[in-house]
């Protein structure tokens, strides 16, 4: 893959970042009924009792924030280290930050509605489960309750690896970033490719009524695009470049209503998003051809 960042300095563009949501337990396995029904029927290793401690749809705005949340952050991030923490990049960082918090402010308002609630989740929780119901399975006051919903967002910096003296150490460490910034930018035209595509898929059938998030996720992906293509290889800045040129205005805030009135501009913006596809995935070969 071509850079034209020195890896080796990427810690003065970016950090690594990794977010984890915490909520209430809201399932259990009972065993002693998963036990009385395996006795009753013969079975062995039957299945699993699971009981919803909590009415499911209680939680239904809190479930429909932290979706929001999770993709504000992918949108923003490229996964770096498998399984741990994403990278951002510092023209990305406050515009995210910013959004991240308004949605965490949201969410600890839903947080805060559902602890005032406690005593009468529980006692819905005591009549809907009937014999069921066990006082062990909920904290015991509505704070220890609250504190069980919590966003962690924390931030690393990337290693320094003009520091390190050593040659083989220094060579060791450009390898290992270079290969995760590789892998990050694949993962980069991956998604311009997949939001792309399902965009023009949409977009070909002139029946098909689509959602406003297809062209919010279009949208964003190309908005952050730049941004996000850490090496600056200049392959992908053009295949991105060209995609905007061709589809920014017709994928502007307030303009979805035009694609679905408008067959003409629907017909154009799925030709053109198809055409965008066939240039990534063309990168997405290329790329993986390399790495075999």
């Amino acid at each position: 893959m071509k850079h034209k960042v020195d890896i080796t300095k990427l810690h003065e563009s970016a950090v690594l970042v990794d977010l984890t949501i915490h909520s209430p337990v809201t399932a259990r396995t009972d065993k002693k009924v998963t036990a009385s029904v395996e006795s009753i029927h013969k079975l062995t290793n039957g299945g699993r009792w699971v009981k919803a401690i909590y009415d499911p749809k209680a939680f239904s705005d809190l479930r429909s924030v932290d979706y929001e949340i999770r993709e504000h952050f992918t949108n923003s991030t490229l996964p770096f280290r498998k399984g741990c923490e994403s990278i951002i990049t510092g023209e990305l960082l406050p515009v995210f930050l910013e959004q991240h918090r308004k949605l965490t402010a949201k969410r600890d308002k839903i947080a805060d509605k559902l602890a005032e609630k406690f005593d009468e989740l529980i006692e819905d929780s005591r009549k809907r489960l009937n014999g069921t119901w066990r006082a062990e399975d909920y904290p015991s006051s509505k704070e220890q309750f609250r504190a069980q919903f919590e966003v962690e967002l924390d931030t690393l910096p990337l290693p320094r690896i003009g520091d390190l003296k050593d040659p083989i150490l220094r060579k060791n460490a450009e390898r290992a970033v270079e290969v995760r910034v590789n892998s990050a930018q694949q993962a980069l035209v991956q998604r311009l490719a997949e939001s792309l595509k399902r965009l023009g898929d949409t977009l070909q059938d002139g029946e098909k009524i689509f959602r406003n998030s297809t062209i919010t996720q279009a949208r964003t992906a190309l908005a952050n695009a730049d941004a996000l293509n850490l090496g600056g290889d200049p392959d992908i800045a053009k295949a991105i470049s060209s995609a905007r040129a061709g589809l920014e205005k017709f994928l502007a805030e307030g303009k979805e209503d035009e694609l679905r009135d408008q067959p003409a501009v629907r017909e154009l913006v799925a030709s053109t998003a198809s055409k965008s596809v066939r240039e990534f995935e063309g990168i997405i070969q290329s790329l993986a051809g390399l790495k075999a």
